[in-house]
């Protein structure tokens, strides 16, 4: 049985919010307790009384993500003289409503990437490089993609987390030809003897970049972060693609208070 991408997304936030919030103890009401940062958006930490300053909900939040990438190729090829290497950037924004007016405590509250079941695009550019065929007789291959890949994600507020009450989770979601979309891909060395395969090539040039996406194994909680608009942090990562190892990555994102750019 396929299922979609919507019935995909809509069981993976089921799931991340039983993570996230152990399935128990869920507020009956429509309201939840903000805190922890600093700047606008954040109410009291104990007394149901918003902090001054705070803005009126829902407002509109989002996340600009901003992940580069370096690598090479596990096993032989990745040493001489096949040298088979290759870098991304990842970019985009992901959108979070505030859905409760949470001046009054109550514990947990999960907020999704909007809408729920819709895949946001995501920007993304990559290259490979390296020789190609036998030791003695490699030919160099060089691609070059740019596309876009899809992400969504779960927000979360927990009043007794610790070192703090929010976090977030970011989520690859299928769309397009697979997780990606391809807008163009190129090969521009004349001895190459590879040739460009639409179905297969692009996973090999798009797979390293799932690493920015939030390690939510093993029940982790997802990335703590401060609600301040221009907070800037380091998501934490699933670092384990199946055939690169990194040679630098820096997944980061920035929260924001306000519609997310179009």
């Amino acid at each position: 049985m396929k299922l979609s991408g919507k019935l995909i997304a809509g069981i993976v936030f089921v799931l991340l919010f039983c993570i996230v919030a152990g399935c128990t103890n869920f507020a009956t009401s429509t309201t939840s307790q903000s805190g922890g940062g600093s700047g606008g958006g954040n109410g009291g930490s104990g007394g149901g009384t918003a902090a001054a300053g705070a803005v009126s909900y829902p407002p509109n939040t989002y996340f600009t993500l901003d992940c580069k990438g370096e690598y090479k190729e596990k096993g032989q090829e990745g040493g001489a003289p096949w040298n088979q290497h290759g870098s991304f950037t990842l970019t985009g924004n992901v959108p979070f409503p505030i859905t409760y007016d949470y001046e009054n405590p109550t514990g947990y509250a999960g907020y999704s990437a909007v809408p729920l079941g819709t895949n946001i695009p995501l920007t993304i550019h990559a290259e490979s490089e390296g020789c190609y065929g036998n030791k003695d007789d490699c030919k160099p291959c060089h691609f070059i993609y740019d596309g876009q890949i899809f992400a969504s994600g779960l927000m979360a507020y927990n009043r007794t987390n610790d070192p703090g009450p929010w976090t977030v989770i970011f989520l690859q979601m299928p769309g397009g030809e697979g997780f990606w979309h391809t807008v163009s891909l190129t090969q521009t060395d004349g001895d190459c003897p590879l040739t460009i395969d639409q179905a297969i090539t692009p996973g090999g040039l798009v797979d390293p970049a799932s690493s920015c996406y939030t390690d939510s194994q093993g029940g982790s909680l997802g990335t703590p972060f401060t609600f301040s608009d221009g907070n800037e942090f380091e998501v934490s990562p699933y670092q384990d693609p199946d055939n690169v190892v990194f040679t630098s990555f820096k997944p980061t994102a920035t929260f924001h208070i306000g519609r997310a750019p179009s």
